[in-house]
Parts: C-alpha cells; structure tokens; sequence
C-alpha cells in the first residue's frame, strides 16, 4: 500500500475534495435546478500520519440533503436581511437599477463582523422600513410558488429524482400529469411551469417577445432550445429567439398569408379595426389613436402587436 500512498497536506487534500465535489454541480442535469443541489460527502485517510487518500461522492437516497445558497429566479439573499425579490432590492437601494440576474452582486465582498457606523442608529428606522415585504407582482408571485415547490421536491424526493422530472419535460416540452410521485398534484406541477413561464417572459419583454409569441412563431427544436435556456438562465440566447419570433411574425403577411388572414379574424374587434390592407400601397397597415399610420411589420417592432 505504501506506493500508491499520496503525500499531501491536509489543506491541500480538502481542496482536492471540493474540487471534485465542483466537478460534479457542473453536470448538466444539476443545472436545471434553481433552488437547491444535492450535498457531498468528503472523506480523508490517514496512515501513519500522513494523508493517503481523499474520496468524494453525492449522497445517495434517504441521506439529508444540503441546501446551498442557490435562489429561486427573481430572487436574491442579501446579507442580514434575507431573500428578497430583484425588484424590491432595486427599490430598496441594495441593488443599483442597472443590475441583472448573473452580475455580480455589491455587497458580495462585503466585510463579515461588525463594522463601525456612526449613521447606524439614525438609519435603523429606514432598515426597518426595507425590510417590510414587499407586495409581489403575478410573475414574482409565480416564480416564488415555483420554488417552494421545487424545495419541497427536493426535500422529498431527493435532487436527482427532480432534476430528472425537470430535464424530461425540456426534451419533450410535455408536462406530466399522471404518474407523479406522492403528494405531488399535476397542479403543482402547473404551477412550476407557470413559474418557469414567468422567468422566460421577463426575459423576453424587452425585446418585444413572450413565451406566447414563442409557441407560435419557433419550430419545435427551437422551443426545446428555449426551454433549455430557460432553465440554464441563458438570458442572451433565450433574447435571440424572442427576436427571431419577432422577426417571423412580422414578416407573416409574406411567409404565411393564410396564417396571417386567420391571427387577424381572432383578434378582438377594438384591435381588428385598427388593422387595414392598403391596396395601394399594397401593404397591411396599423392605425393606431393619436400615432401616424404604419407598416404592420414596423408595427409589430415597435411592440405595436403582439399575440
């Protein structure tokens, strides 16, 4: 045995174990999950006083699993004051308005202990007044249901068992209703689908998409990408296909005619007036109170129209 013996310092061996404990939160099932991950074991021998192996392994079912400090979308823990959503540490000052999900965080490399401040008493009555809860929007609302009930999955069912659920439902885009663990309700699997809806669209809006306009403009390899990036927090890729949804529903008049005949006879009344063929110019224009007259692609660019 004493060839195969490794002569490492103590600190250097639990290195080696929570470098290997990193390899394996990299795998791509453990990236779907937002609110928690699986706890390692790590275990160091020792023979005549020197270390002679390091082992790590996940848990396996029925051990307790460890929570890591990872959050629900839309949401952050800042220091002292608990998780709170983005929106709210914006409005609070914590979070500077130019901020977003996968920056770092300010107070990240903020000092641990007690710190001198000559303003802490006369600011306790506004830190109390921050850390009032804030009313949450639907989406917030949403994304927080989401979570608990993926931490309760997680609890019962052990990590891997929900990571598998999530990544199935990625590949195929099918929620499952029938078959569902104990004590897990299809609309409880609704509402983390809900949840997920509502991190996507936040992304989406700013460049006039939503998850809607995904359904029926992105083929369905494009939806399953969606749906990893979703999952994956990959905001930039997740914004490329809203834009390219755009782009196809404005350009729908001359890709689809049929399609596009058929989305203008299902809109309201108040929104199909507003909608008019030029035959002149020979285009579909948008009227719109108080705006000139525009093309119907420029329209829909614009965020004037929107399914």
């Amino acid at each position: 045995m004493s060839q195969n013996t490794i002569h490492l310092t103590e600190a250097e061996a639990v290195r080696m174990a929570d470098e290997a404990a990193a390899a394996r939160r990299s795998a791509p099932y453990n990236g779907f999950q937002p609110a928690a991950i699986t706890s390692d074991r790590h275990e160091v021998i020792i023979r005549g006083g020197q270390v002679a192996e390091v082992k790590s392994a996940s848990k396996t079912l029925g051990v307790p699993t460890g929570y890591a400090e990872h959050h629900r979308p839309g949401f952050i823990r800042i220091p002292g004051a608990g998780e709170t959503t983005i929106a709210a540490a914006k409005a609070a000052g914590f979070l500077p308005h130019t901020w977003k999900e996968g920056d770092k965080l300010p107070f990240d490399d903020a000092p641990n202990g007690p710190q001198s401040d000559p303003q802490r008493g006369s600011d306790k009555a506004t830190e109390a007044a921050e850390d009032k809860p804030q009313e949450l929007t639907v989406a917030e609302h949403r994304a927080k249901v989401a979570g608990d009930i993926l931490d309760r999955a997680d609890k019962a069912l052990g990590a891997e068992v929900t990571d598998k659920y999530l990544s199935d439902a990625v590949e195929t885009g099918v929620i499952p209703e029938e078959g569902l663990p104990q004590g897990f309700t299809p609309t409880m699997v609704k509402q983390v689908y809900q949840g997920y809806v509502a991190q996507a669209d936040a992304v989406l809006a700013p460049v006039g998409a939503s998850v809607a306009l995904l359904q029926d403009m992105l083929t369905d390899d494009e939806l399953r990408q969606a749906r990893h990036h979703t999952l994956s927090k990959d905001s930039d890729s997740l914004a490329d296909l809203g834009r390219a949804a755009v782009n196809r529903l404005a350009m729908l008049p001359q890709t689809d005619p049929e399609g596009f005949m058929q989305m203008v006879a299902d809109m309201p009344p108040a929104e199909r007036k507003c909608i008019d063929f030029d035959k002149k110019r020979g285009e579909w224009l948008v009227k719109t109170p108080g705006k000139p007259v525009i093309s119907y692609g420029a329209a829909v660019r614009m965020g004037l129209v929107r399914v």
